[in-house]
């Protein structure tokens, strides 16, 4: 079965929260989405309508499960009742959800257990009282391993705490203070200075796409790691990470007016601030990395909204190309999961998820404000994912 696509959003029940200077909140925050999940429950039934070819999970009290988020059920004797779901429709009791195997029996029996399915990462290693962890992606990607420190010891000042995270991409990963650092990034790591909380994790079990606010304006920028969709089977170097600047400075670093300390996710033909693990051929020696679509440079920008021929949101249904900087105009190396090209944009479609949009029914698109700097007003711009199999060509 295709591996579903996981959404975490600060807002739902049982999200970790991310502070503002408090070491270790990050790491916590990508082991609930990415290794362990949140949000457990226990439902108190599982029944099969096989007319509709839909289970039931019910409840005793309000589950907090929110429409088109995945649910991990365990703890049913009759097997065909667990595993990771996609939530079709869901009231304050209950959820429904389509199984993979029909159920033998119109009833489950069993210990039932809910939560909120992580992506299917694992931890290589931990050192809970550095706040320190290794990630490790699910077999079949590339060798690489995320360690990421949430602590002080490599930050100039004191005061800049948790501010964000350092992040390796390792190599010959032996535990937590033994690997090759192929390249460092920086993840921001709080909402210090925002007056908004906000986080979105979107993932699989070889990707991530971080969306966090931070900084005196607010805004919310966007960051990846993980592994591509490679062009070539016999490419191994095909993990990308989408990182910021390091800032050892004060409060004058969250609220530069420079571009530099913000995400330009949302952008194409960029090679700032992305790392790829190394080149088609040889040993992994790290280089840069930009996305290609239709899009010159910021994506929705190629026609107005709504789009005048159809009075519609329209996406570009290619996938985004990753491209290297190596030679005189770059290799293609694969294409980037998950995340798609909006050719126009408006802020009434931040924080949507649709389903069924006339020419795209069978995806389910999200999106979302995606700023390239300090503020939302100076560079208001919007990022949009698709939320099935990030490991087909979306067509």
């Amino acid at each position: 079965m295709p591996e579903p696509v996981k959404h975490f959003q600060s807002s739902m029940t049982g999200a970790p929260t991310l502070g503002d200077t408090t070491p270790g909140n990050f790491v916590e925050l990508l082991k609930a989405c990415l290794v362990n999940g949140f949000n457990v429950t226990a439902p108190t039934g599982l029944s099969y309508d096989a007319v509709n070819d839909e289970i039931t999970a019910t409840f005793g009290s309000a589950h907090g499960y929110d429409d088109l988020t995945v649910v991990r059920i365990s703890g049913a004797n009759e097997v065909e009742y667990n595993g990771d779901f996609r939530v079709i429709r869901s009231d304050a009791t209950s959820i429904v959800y389509k199984p993979d195997v029909t159920p033998l029996n119109a009833t489950a029996t069993g210990t039932f257990q809910a939560r909120l399915a992580p992506a299917g990462w694992s931890i290589a290693d931990e050192d809970v009282a550095t706040f320190r962890a290794a990630f490790s992606k699910a077999s079949g990607g590339t060798e690489f391993t995320l360690v990421v420190a949430n602590d002080q010891s490599y930050v100039a000042s004191p005061g800049d705490r948790a501010w964000y995270a350092r992040c390796d991409i390792a190599t010959d990963f032996q535990d937590i203070d033994s690997y090759e650092s192929l390249a460092q990034f920086y993840l921001p790591a709080s909402h210090q200075y925002s007056s908004r909380s906000e986080w979105t994790v979107l993932a699989d079990p070889w990707m991530f796409h971080l969306g966090i606010t931070y900084g005196v304006g607010s805004s919310k920028n966007w960051y990846c790691f993980g592994d591509i969709n490679a062009l070539s089977a016999s490419d191994l170097h095909t993990c990308i990470a989408h990182g910021g600047l390091r800032l050892t400075g004060g409060l004058g670093d969250w609220d530069l007016l420079s571009r530099a300390f913000y995400s330009q996710a949302p952008e194409n033909n960029q090679f700032s601030q992305r790392v790829i693990a190394g080149y088609h051929h040889g040993a992994p020696i790290t280089g840069a990395w930009k996305t290609m679509g239709l899009c010159e440079l910021t994506h929705g920008r190629a026609c107005d909204f709504p789009n005048p021929s159809n009075q519609s949101f329209v996406l570009n249904k290619s996938p985004l190309l990753v491209v290297d900087d190596l030679g005189t105009y770059g290799t293609v190396r694969g294409f980037m999961p998950g995340q798609v090209e909006p050719l126009n944009w408006h802020d009434s479609l931040y924080g949507g998820i649709f389903q069924g949009m006339p020419g795209y029914e069978d995806s389910i698109i999200y999106c979302d404000e995606a700023t390239i700097s300090p503020t939302q007003t100076i560079d208001p711009n919007m990022i949009a994912f698709q939320l099935a199999n990030w490991r087909e060509q979306w067509t």
